[in-house]
């Protein structure tokens, strides 16, 4: 995924992450604020630069928000992890609820973002076929 962001002429830019402590948001993150944005991640655990998604769902999208990146979802790749009926519900609720909560924000904020990306990594395998079930859910939420 590669956002530019040097053509952009404003003084003060937001960026929105779910997602954004992962392995890809972590790395986008670093990258956004190397050009110059304050990155605001949408997480469940509390912090500095971090709204929570019930704070999101109240009060919505900093005023500042120019980009919205999506990149929230159970790690599914944990060989560990049994696919139990409840870790399948987690999946598909990491994935299009937080899919669902952002959209939702974009669409009430006074002032819409320039961009709103969300990305997933699918592995093929006959034991993820969940993912394939859920991709079609996931992206209409778009």
């Amino acid at each position: 995924m590669v956002v530019t962001v040097d053509c952009w002429p404003f003084l003060h830019l937001t960026s929105s992450t779910g997602g954004g402590t992962g392995f890809i948001g972590t790395a986008l993150t670093k990258s956004l604020q190397h050009h110059g944005y304050d990155v605001v991640l949408v997480s469940r655990k509390p912090g500095l630069y971090r709204l929570s998604w019930n704070d999101l769902n109240k009060k919505g999208l900093p005023e500042s928000t120019v980009a919205v990146v999506s990149l929230a979802g159970q790690n599914v790749l944990d060989p560990l992890r049994r696919w139990t009926e409840g870790f399948k519900q987690n999946v598909w609720a990491s994935r299009v609820n937080t899919t669902r909560y952002l959209a939702a924000a974009i669409e009430s904020a006074k002032v819409k973002p320039k961009v709103f990306v969300s990305a997933s990594g699918v592995v093929f395998s006959a034991s993820y076929h969940i993912l394939f079930l859920l991709s079609p859910e996931w992206y209409l939420v778009l």
